[in-house]
């Protein structure tokens, strides 16, 4: 048997729900919280320290440290680096590597000359490698003559240098190379040979010219650093892009990447937008699973072993996206500080 209620009786079962000032208030709490967090996270730089064991390293190496710096893209520091002052404080670093985007997408290379600035007050060498959103190093001009682009000359002057050759860096019977992965060519006699070719158009502008016969030099000196390197070398490869499982990428960037005892790299900036727990939601790579949704951490972030070789992939400084999503969620930037050691850690 069913009791039909009447409107008034109902009234007097219904719960009311009292909106109060407190109910409205902590929603916007909560989101001015977030943003507090956002902006205290996108102010601060994090140095994220590594230890990697290299067993036959030389002895006179042991300790042997490198500060990692990546996609600086348009980040500035202070004119007098203090962001990086207060990131690195009293710690040691024996030279710096940047491993590309370091211009802003603008062309803007204001932060990138002030971290080269800071460390040449220190002293300290800097190399560094382009990454797909950095503009041409060279170029020729509207009078036709060849050179290096003005942002590559302003890095000049500060002592940075353009690692597009194998470099070693030190003496002895076994050395440790830096090497530049986008530049590693497999066969250098027929790129040799196609800019020869080239060069029997006459009908080449003298810029062209001289743009042909620079990339010619610079096959010419990275084959003969390469004819230097021994057996027993070891290396440590920059690269923009990092290497990803075989399956994932072509036959050809696999081989070049075997040559490395440790890739240094960067380019995904971590994902940028991250949840806890879930992690990075999604990077720019047609290469990844997914189109590049919920991607694999061992591409995006610390060391990690990949096709039998081990890998740091730098979260970087920038952001790869323009306003409104210009911001790192859960993902403060970052560089790193990265220590070669005889030692087998445990």
């Amino acid at each position: 048997m069913k009791i039909k209620m009447t409107r008034e009786t109902k009234k007097l079962f219904k719960v009311k729900r009292k909106i109060t000032p407190l109910t409205i208030l902590m929603p916007f709490l909560l989101l001015v919280l977030l943003v507090c967090a956002v902006i205290y996270d996108n102010s601060r730089i994090v140095l994220d320290e590594v230890r990697f064991s290299m067993p036959t390293l030389p002895r006179e190496m042991d300790g042997y440290t490198i500060l990692q710096i990546s996609d600086i893209r348009g980040r500035q520091f202070g004119a007098d680096g203090e962001a990086l002052q207060e990131a690195l404080g009293d710690k040691s670093y024996d030279i710096v590597v940047m491993t590309g985007d370091l211009v802003s997408s603008d062309g803007d290379a204001t932060g990138f000359l002030q971290a080269l600035e800071y460390f040449a007050a220190r002293k300290k060498p800097v190399y560094y490698i382009t990454g797909e959103g950095d503009p041409p190093v060279t170029e020729v001009r509207e009078d036709g003559s060849f050179g290096l682009a003005p942002w590559v000359q302003a890095a000049q002057e500060r002592g940075a240098v353009l690692l597009d050759v194998p470099l070693p860096l030190n003496e002895g019977e076994r050395r440790l190379w830096l090497m530049p992965a986008s530049t590693l060519v497999l066969d250098t006699e027929s790129s040799i040979a196609s800019l020869d070719a080239r060069l029997q158009d006459e009908n080449l502008s003298d810029g062209t010219v001289q743009s042909i016969l620079y990339r010619k030099g610079r096959y010419e000196t990275f084959a003969e650093a390469m004819a230097q390197r021994q057996q027993n070398d070891l290396t440590v490869m920059l690269t923009h892009m990092p290497c990803l499982d075989t399956e994932l990428q072509s036959e050809s960037t696999s081989a070049i990447f075997r040559e490395a005892d440790l890739i240094l790299a960067g380019h995904h900036v971590g994902g940028q937008i991250c949840l806890p727990v879930v992690g990075a939601l999604y990077v720019r790579n047609d290469q990844l699973p997914r189109g590049g949704w919920f991607p694999d951490d061992r591409y995006l972030t610390g060391l990690n072993e990949v096709n039998a070789t081990y890998q740091y992939v730098s979260t970087g400084l920038g952001t790869l996206y323009g306003p409104p999503l210009n911001f790192r969620l859960c993902n403060p930037p970052q560089i790193s500080l990265i220590t070669l050691t005889r030692q087998v850690e445990a």
